[in-house]
């Protein structure tokens, strides 16, 4: 073997042509392997993390919009800048 054919299943597995090699158990087994012992772990703590990033973000939407700043429902504009306008 040379140096161009050194390399793993995957990487040749990524370099095929053929779809169809995707249908045999062997290659399905391998990765489902890999997606159980690796990518699942970080694929769900990358998850986690945006959903605390989206939870924060709402809660701060809300408490600096919503909350701080009562909206008049006749006018739909801030209450503080209703008020200066009377």
């Amino acid at each position: 073997m040379n140096e161009s054919e050194d390399g793993t299943i995957m990487e040749a597995v990524a370099n095929s042509d053929e779809l169809r090699i995707f249908e045999t158990d062997m290659i399905k087994e391998m990765i489902d392997y890999k997606w159980m012992n690796f990518a699942m772990t970080i694929h769900y703590i990358g998850a986690f993390t945006h959903l605390c990033y989206l939870l924060t973000l709402l809660f701060y939407i809300n408490h600096t919009f919503l909350e701080s700043q009562p909206v008049d429902p006749d006018h739909a504009i801030p209450m503080h800048v209703a008020k200066k306008n009377d």
